[in-house]
């Protein structure tokens, strides 16, 4: 699992703790719908330059996220997968049994996040201003 956390100051720790639940609800909504969109973006990217292959569809189907947790001064989700061979393809390396491959690198995770990161924030201003509005 990729995991983010948008960390705020200590000061807003109490803050997140003691917010209202509209605000709370919205915040998590927000970073739910952002992880969803990054799984997502990652999936679509199998099969292209640079990236996992797409022949069982196995990895790319077993992505998934977690749900977002608010946890002392940050809120947290996370995406990832359970396939064993996940990680190395995400980060590369060396495997097999007696004689090693190495393993390139293909990240699918990782620039999934980046590039929903501008969407993130948006993201959670949205969800917040939609709770008040109810």
């Amino acid at each position: 699992m990729l995991e983010i956390g948008i960390r705020t100051t200590n000061d807003t720790k109490k803050l997140l703790k003691d917010m209202p639940g509209m605000i709370r609800k919205g915040l998590i909504a927000g970073m739910n719908e952002a992880m969803t969109g990054a799984a997502k973006t990652s999936q679509d990217s199998f099969g292209r330059a640079g990236k996992p292959n797409n022949i069982t569809r196995t990895l790319r189907d077993s992505i998934t996220r977690s749900d977002t947790k608010i946890v002392g001064n940050k809120i947290i989700a996370s995406i990832g997968s359970n396939v064993i061979y996940a990680r190395i393809h995400e980060l590369g390396g060396k495997a097999g049994k007696g004689r090693l491959v190495k393993i390139p690198k293909r990240e699918y995770l990782r620039p999934a996040i980046q590039d929903n990161l501008n969407k993130i924030s948006e993201l959670l201003q949205n969800s917040v201003w939609e709770e008040f509005q109810r």
